[in-house]
């Protein structure tokens, strides 16, 4: 979320449960999409530009400009800036380490769009750059004479994401769209000694086709690629022979698949819509996501709705958990099978009139059940002194 601007933000969505197989079969216990402020929702012959200072009491400060225009009736574009500073020693409580990292991050995207009663395409290039450095603090006059320990962590991002959509039947609701991404996240962390370089290269493609096939009926189908690359680099700082201090490992992964969604309306009070994913991952093998959801509103003022479904998750123990080095704990780590879990869940929503204004009312219980799942052992198969990486044995 700190790579996320306030201002950037045009609407989040949440997802809870098992979402739509159409955003894949990860979203185990939900997904949170977050939509950034769209160039072609301005008016033609009427630039926009908002611009955002902040400062606090810890010498915090950030800076945010967003630009957005029209150049033809149909093509729209807009730069947004994002940048963010502190360089001050934060340790409220004097122990000599840091409460709050120093920061600096600079953020910048470039979209835009071109929008005609057939197509719609929308392509986005973005880049970040972060830097925090924690740790030993000086100030107050404190000692120099113990050796610092710092924490240093700097993240490099880079993102483009090309999205298309074709109106084939506008009377059936058909259409057909492609969506391109490729990212590269790197990341060098130090904690002491101790220094973890992970580099991630990232490349997913989606093809989705939707129609109607009766008037209370949908199909979507569709197909998608993904392909994740990861190279890291862990480096104890130590001397370790007979074993090696430095451990370099390089993952990949490629997952191809495809998905079939159908839904079924009833005058709007009833819908029911069932999925299922088929998937074949290099590393482990073929997998299958099924999905249900049921929504009923008898009335305006009341909604209900359930879910069920699978998802799965490809675990990379190290670089989630890069954080748990700065304890100088050794790490061992179980051949870590594909995280796999059931998710079901009930809600209802109540919106209430009080004269010109709707109070709302949500009540809502989902539980998971994981078939496997990646478990931190923080007192570790090898005492209080290791941190192990182990599969599922038993019940979560």
């Amino acid at each position: 979320l700190g790579f996320v601007p306030g201002p950037w933000m045009q609407s989040i969505q949440v997802s809870k449960g098992a979402s739509s197989v159409k955003n894949g079969y990860e979203s185990i216990t939900g997904q949170i999409n977050i939509e950034y402020l769209k160039p072609q929702s301005t008016e033609v012959g009427k630039p926009v530009v908002h611009g955002n200072a902040y400062l606090d009491s810890q010498m915090k400060y950030e800076l945010n400009a967003d630009y957005a225009t029209h150049l033809t009736d149909r093509v729209t574009t807009s730069f947004l800036m994002h940048y963010e500073d502190r360089q001050s020693d934060h340790d409220s409580n004097d122990d000599g380490f840091m409460d709050m990292p120093k920061l600096r991050q600079a953020h910048g995207m470039w979209r835009a769009a071109y929008v005609s009663p057939k197509w719609i395409s929308q392509l986005s290039l973005q880049f970040l750059t972060d830097k925090r450095h924690s740790g030993t603090s000086h100030h107050h006059g404190m000692s120099t004479d113990v050796q610092d320990y710092d924490i240093d962590i700097k993240t490099q991002r880079a993102v483009v994401q090309w999205k298309n959509g074709f109106t084939l039947n506008p009377d059936r609701n058909s259409s057909i769209a492609l969506m391109l991404q490729g990212s590269v996240h790197d990341a060098d962390n130090t904690y002491g000694r101790t220094a973890f370089d992970v580099n991630h290269k990232n490349v997913y493609a989606q093809l989705m086709y939707e129609t109607d096939i009766r008037k209370r009926t949908n199909l979507s189908l569709g197909a998608s690629l993904n392909h994740d690359n990861y190279d890291e680099i862990y480096d104890t700082g130590m001397c370790a022979f007979p074993a090696p201090s430095v451990w370099h490992t390089h993952d990949k992964e490629t997952t191809a698949g495809f998905y079939l969604q159908y839904t079924y309306k009833i005058d709007e009070k009833f819908v029911f819509m069932r999925g299922i994913r088929f998937d074949h991952s290099s590393v482990y093998g073929n997998f299958f996501t099924p999905r249900l959801h049921i929504m009923y509103s008898p009335a305006e003022f009341v909604s209900f709705r359930a879910s069920a479904g699978k998802g799965y998750r490809s675990p990379h123990a190290m670089a989630e958990n890069s954080m748990l080095m700065a304890s100088g704990r050794n790490f061992c780590s179980e051949d870590l099978k594909q995280e796999e879990a059931w998710n079901y869940g009930i809600s209802a929503a109540f919106h209430i009139p009080v004269d010109d204004k709707t109070i709302e009312l949500n009540a809502e219980y989902y539980y998971t059940d994981f078939i496997n799942q990646m478990v931190i052992n923080i007192d570790g198969q090898k005492g209080a002194h290791s941190v192990s990486f182990e599969n599922l044995d038993g019940k979560s």
